[in-house]
C-alpha cells in the first residue's frame, strides 16, 4: 500500500486572504479540526485550528495554550460571544 492510495490529492484548504468566517464555515460543515492554509502559488503556510477560531471569541484572561478545561471565572453572556465573533470573523487566518 502506497500514501497515494490513503491521502486525497485535493485537499480542502483556505489561502491567506481569506477570513476567519471562511475558516469556521468549512470547519463546522466538514467537521475539521484542522484546515490548511496556503498562498497564492498553492504553497503550504500553515493550519488554522478548530481551537484558534475558539481562541477567537473567549475573553483575553483565557487560557489558549494548553485548551479550555474550565472557564467557570469567565462571566459574559452568549451575546457576548456573538458580539466578539462580529469583531473577529473578518481577520485573516
Amino acid at each position: 500500500m502506497t500514501a497515494r492510495l490513503l491521502m486525497n490529492d485535493r485537499p480542502i484548504t483556505l489561502r491567506e486572504t481569506d477570513r476567519l468566517r471562511d475558516a469556521a464555515e468549512i470547519i463546522l460543515t466538514h467537521h475539521f479540526r484542522n484546515v490548511p492554509v496556503i498562498d497564492a502559488e498553492g504553497r503550504y503556510l500553515g493550519v488554522i485550528s478548530s481551537n484558534r477560531l475558539l481562541a477567537s471569541i473567549l475573553p483575553t484572561a483565557a487560557p489558549r495554550d494548553e485548551g479550555v478545561a474550565d472557564l467557570s471565572f469567565v462571566k459574559g453572556t452568549v451575546e457576548d460571544l456573538r458580539e466578539r465573533w462580529k469583531e473577529a470573523e473578518d481577520l485573516p487566518v
